[in-house]
């Protein structure tokens, strides 16, 4: 029987990230408004800089969504893909990992998960400075030693169990 589940997690937005939010949205509507005034002064081209001044309203809208990123979880017979979605039009595969190469699954642990040495870090987690964030340890053949730092549900950990190497099997997640 095949184990299949996935898990979306949505990113706790940071004060950066409302900033460039608002920012996005400031910018088109400065500009906009300079484009109006700008139309005013040179009547003949009222319409194309009205035009430029809508486009720029609409870029920074379209820009402003950009922090809207979500992490999907999928595990299948032993296989985590992790993908991140970005204003829920955007995909890209972040990493695959096969859950029998973890070497270490743990809570999250800023001290100590700091001071693991990888050459490649993912933060797929909805945030760090909340519960229920994981670290796991791992060997990728193209990343080499990777540290992954995400937010399972108890289910995706419970069908992860069985195919995870019998050390962290035997030990509670």
């Amino acid at each position: 029987m095949d184990s299949f589940t996935e898990q979306l997690v949505k990113k706790t937005p940071t004060t950066a990230d409302h900033l460039k939010q608002a920012g996005s949205i400031a910018l088109g509507v400065l500009i906009f408004l300079v484009m109006i005034r700008l139309g005013f002064l040179f009547r003949l081209f009222t319409v194309i800089f009205v035009a430029i001044g809508l486009g720029a309203v609409w870029l920074g809208w379209y820009l402003s969504r950009e922090v809207n990123v979500e992490y999907e979880y999928i595990f299948v017979n032993g296989d985590l893909d992790i993908d991140k979605i970005v204003a829920q039009r955007r995909r890209k595969r972040l990493i695959s990992i096969k859950a029998n190469q973890i070497e270490q699954l743990h809570r999250y642990d800023p001290q100590k998960d700091n001071a693991i040495s990888a050459e490649v870090r993912v933060v797929a987690a909805a945030s760090l400075k909340e519960k229920g964030a994981y670290t796991a340890v791992f060997t990728h053949k193209k990343y080499g030693r990777c540290v992954l730092f995400f937010t399972p549900e108890e289910k995706l950990l419970t069908m992860m169990q069985p195919f995870l190497p019998r050390e962290l099997r035997d030990n509670q997640i």
